[in-house]
């Protein structure tokens, strides 16, 4: 796959997590983390330090919890974890977010 330079693939990324709803504890908040994850580590193909960086700053620091409205991110430990398992267990295709959706073209008679 010939991939965007990192600098593009990160700005997608922050913008598309960015839209992302945060996780809220006791209300499926580790569906939220991993779909989020997996965006940035399958979907944009980012990875180590630069992945945890933008989810860090992107999606954990909105991450509540749900009994009290606080902010309750996740630790750095969990998210480490997060980025492994979305890189070897997410059914997510490598690379599915880089390319913008485009229409299908119809078939011309």
């Amino acid at each position: 796959m010939n991939l965007p330079p990192l600098p593009k693939r990160l700005k997608r990324a922050r913008a598309y997590v960015r839209a992302l709803p945060p996780s809220v504890s006791g209300q499926g908040g580790q569906v939220a983390l991993m779909t989020a994850v997996g965006s940035v580590v399958r979907g944009f193909c980012i990875q180590g330090e630069h992945a945890l960086d933008l989810i860090d700053d992107e999606f954990n620091a909105r991450c509540t919890d749900s009994a009290t409205g606080a902010l309750y991110p996740w630790t750095r430990d969990e998210l480490l974890i997060a980025i492994k398992n979305a890189a070897e267990k997410s059914p997510r295709d490598w690379g599915n977010l880089i390319q913008g959706r485009t229409r299908r073209r119809r078939h011309q008679r």
